[in-house]
Order: C-alpha cells, then structure tokens, then sequence
C-alpha cells in the first residue's frame, strides 16, 4: 500500500510508546471482551493487532539492517577513497616529473577529483616525491 504525502502526516508512527499502548489495550479487551464496543469488532482488533506487531518488528529488524549496510557502505567508501586518493597522488607526482603518459591520466583524474574528500587518518598523503622508489621501480618494469 502506497501512501499519499497527506495521509503519512495524518496517520500515526509506530512507535514505541504506540506499541505499548496496543498491547496493554489487546490484553484488556481479551480479558474484558464485554467492555469493547458493540460498533467494534474484538476478533478484527486482535487480529489487527497482531498483524501490526508483525509489522512493527519487520520495521525494527529492517531498520537495524539497513543501518548496518549504511555502515558498511561509509566503511567500503572510505576505503576505496583511501586507495583512490593514494592513486591521486601517486599519479599527480608522476605527472610534475613528467613520466610519460601521466599527464593526461593526472588532468583526468583532478577534473573528477572529489572536493568533499575526507581527512584521511589512517593513510599518510603522499607529499612531494616522499617515494622515488615507486618510480624507480615503473622504469624498471616499462611502464
């Protein structure tokens, strides 16, 4: 069921005070059916209401999960944003000291370069040509 903007706003959240306030409400009418309301039905009530506790902890278990995927995927993006941004730099030295190719790979890669990047912690940006060997060993290999 698909609601309207309107109606999200005019019905009421589960919740957990709701929640309690159905379960205490259904024990009662259980214990007490003669005090429910001839216009009410007491069987569509129970039954209802079990289907909204359903409801309500499907909510609650898919909350939890999609919480842990949103975790999971600040995690694998800040990772690859690590690994990527080690490549930015790896790429941007290359290209001050004209390894062959670079340039073009380095104007690419700042067009796209991501304004809002992180203060990585855990990987130290490479500064300079703090790594000479990495290029040394390019020219080795023939890259």
């Amino acid at each position: 069921m698909n609601l309207s903007a309107d109606e999200r706003q005019n019905f009421v959240n589960i919740e957990k005070d709701l929640i309690k306030y159905l379960e205490v409400s259904n024990n009662i009418a259980i214990g007490f059916p003669e005090l429910f309301p001839a216009f009410n039905n007491i069987d569509n009530f129970k039954n209802t209401f079990g289907q909204t506790m359903e409801i309500w902890l499907l909510i609650k278990k898919t909350d939890q999960i999609l919480k842990k995927l949103n975790d999971i995927g600040k995690l694998a993006g800040y990772i690859t944003m690590e690994a990527a941004h080690s490549f930015y730099q790896t790429v941007k030295i290359a290209a001050r000291r004209d390894y062959p190719g670079t340039r073009a790979i380095f104007d690419e890669l700042k067009s796209v370069y991501y304004a809002g990047k992180p203060k990585l912690k855990r990987a130290k940006a490479i500064k300079g040509d703090k790594q000479p060997e990495l290029f040394d060993m390019m020219e080795q290999h023939g890259n």
